[in-house]
């Protein structure tokens, strides 16, 4: 075994025609110098034909170090993104908090839109010339080695197309939803295959309405969806049974530190940590924005968001900006034909989301105190499986002699979590012995959006 003087490789010489070596390759580029050193006295000393083979699992940043990269969006990497958002927060800092970051939102929609148009409306493009560039310039280098002008401009046109390469990713991983990748290899065939599928599982020309019949077109589509949903969401009844309160004494309610934890005041920390826990990649609400943009400027607008967030729970106020929300249907199968097929979510603003998130921190607190141990699904550390087991329990004695007569009932309400009553959650809330004031958080939420 010999070991060469820079100390980074180690090689085992078999024969005067055979020369396995094996490289310990260091990570920081002033730490390869004296390999590279090595290796070109090395090729001096060879008259044969000799190559170099190499495994490199080269990353930028600690964070990267996952299985993949983990990109942020486009547009708030560009160098112009922080610039202007410090110049919106100069020019926007009158009235509420709420209404201050509505504003400062808004005007920068504008500048965001044409830096977009300005720089990554043709990404793809940019991404086949950067590659060209990449490539021809590593050709010339190949021929002059040590050319001190073509190692710079190869370096520049190496990280000009890792930056528009990331950016074409950071595209086709929003748009895809594949949002397991980041845990995998960056490889955009599949990307683009769950784009396809996106499309034709999203585009829906065909349906059954409420009479069976079957319908085409968008349009006819569109009216039979609107009209089923006008009369799953859109209606109330007014004649509803009331909570038996005497039912709900025998079960447990909440304790008196438990009210004073929940009207605690929240802090900034609890408020960055929900918003960072949301992904960047989420569905952005109607405003456009998602958590990545919050992300990329929190130090310029850490101040603002916090004490707009902590408006909400002073106040009690929420502007109309804040509670725009879109309807999204995403199929149940893989080819859906009634509407029954098609689950409804909601695609909330990044402030909104904050809220509910602080409000379910605290809430989860207190459930495994107020929810019975028999409850086995809908409970963290439970599962429904749980339920099926208990089941084939009690069917398996039904066969035996002696036994009384018994029936097993399965009882399933249609769109159940879709048609509570909004005055029954407020009387239930009250019943559990929840405070008032957080009682009206909760009601504020469900009932603005």
């Amino acid at each position: 075994m010999e070991q060469c003087a820079s100390k980074t490789k180690i090689g085992l010489g078999f024969s005067h025609h055979s020369l396995p070596w094996w490289t310990l390759m260091k990570n920081l580029e002033e730490q390869r110098i004296p390999l590279w050193e090595d290796l070109v006295a090395l090729s001096q000393t060879l008259e044969d034909p000799w190559c170099v083979l190499g495994d490199f699992n080269s990353v930028l940043h600690q964070g990267e170090r996952i299985g993949g990269l983990d990109v942020t969006d486009g547009d708030t990497k560009d160098k112009g993104f922080k610039d202007m958002v410090k110049h919106s927060l100069a020019q926007n800092q009158k009235g509420s908090k709420l209404k201050t970051l509505q504003q400062v939102l808004c005007s920068f929609k504008h500048p965001l839109k044409q830096l977009n148009q300005s720089r990554y409306v043709d990404i793809y493009m940019q991404q086949a010339r950067a590659r060209n560039k990449l490539l021809q310039t590593q050709a010339l280098l190949q021929q002059d080695p040590f050319n001190s002008d073509l190692l710079q401009k190869e370096a520049s046109s190496r990280d000009h197309y890792i930056a528009i390469n990331h950016s074409v990713i950071l595209l086709i991983k929003q748009q895809s939803k594949a949002e397991w990748i980041g845990y995998g290899d960056e490889c955009s065939r599949i990307f683009m295959a769950r784009i396809k599928q996106r499309k034709a599982l999203i585009s829906i020309f065909h349906i059954q309405d409420q009479n069976n019949q079957r319908v085409e077109g968008f349009k006819a589509v569109l009216e039979v969806l609107t009209n089923y949903y006008k009369g799953l969401l859109g209606t109330m009844e007014h004649h509803r049974t009331h909570i038996d309160l005497q039912v709900m004494e025998l079960g447990n309610g909440l304790t008196i530190e438990q009210q004073i934890m929940l009207c605690q005041p929240f802090k900034d920390s609890e408020i960055k940590k929900v918003l960072f826990s949301i992904p960047n990649h989420k569905s952005p609400s109607p405003d456009g924005y998602n958590s990545g943009v919050y992300k990329a400027c929190w130090e310029d607008i850490d101040p603002l968001v916090c004490s707009a967030i902590k408006e909400f729970f002073t106040k009690g106020t929420l502007p109309s900006f804040y509670r725009q929300t879109k309807l999204v249907l995403l199929p149940k199968v893989p080819n859906p034909e009634r509407v029954n097929d098609l689950r409804p979510i909601s695609c909330c603003n990044i402030i909104y989301k904050c809220i509910t998130k602080l409000l379910y921190n605290r809430i989860k607190e207190v459930l495994p105190h107020i929810i019975d141990a028999g409850q086995g699904a809908f409970v963290k550390g439970k599962e429904l499986l749980f339920n099926v087991l208990l089941c084939q329990d009690l069917a398996r004695g039904y066969q035996r002699k002696h036994t009384p007569p018994s029936c097993i009932m399965k009882v399933d309400l249609h769109k159940g979590f879709d048609s509570v009553h909004w005055e029954f959650i407020k009387e239930l809330l009250n019943a559990l012995r929840f405070p008032i004031l957080f009682t009206q958080w909760i009601m504020r939420c469900i009932t603005l959006v």
